[in-house]
C-alpha cells in the first residue's frame, strides 16, 4: 500500500473505531474531549497502525495525541520512517 491508500484507509478505521459515520470526525477533532477516547480506542488505533505499517506502536505515543490532526502527522512519520 502506499502512503495515500494507508491513510484513506486508517481514516475508515477512525470512523470504525470511534463509531461515528463520514464527516463526523475533522483533523481539529479533540480525541478525549470530543470522541471521549478510552484506552480500549487508543489500543485499537495501535493495531490499525501496526497493521497498516508493519511498524510497533508504543502506547504512550498514541496516548500524547490530543487531536486527530496529531495522530495523523504521527501515523505520517511512521510511514515516512520518521
Amino acid at each position: 500500500m502506499d502512503k495515500n491508500q494507508i491513510m484513506e484507509s486508517f481514516w475508515k478505521e477512525l470512523y470504525s473505531v470511534f463509531e461515528k459515520e463520514a464527516g463526523q470526525i475533522s483533523n481539529e477533532t479533540i480525541m478525549r474531549d470530543d470522541l471521549n477516547a478510552t484506552s480500549s480506542h487508543y489500543f485499537a488505533l495501535i493495531a490499525s497502525i501496526e497493521e497498516l505499517t508493519g511498524e510497533s506502536v508504543p502506547y504512550s505515543k498514541i496516548k500524547a495525541c490530543k487531536t486527530i490532526d496529531d495522530l495523523l502527522e504521527f501515523l505520517e512519520g511512521v510511514i515516512d520512517g520518521a
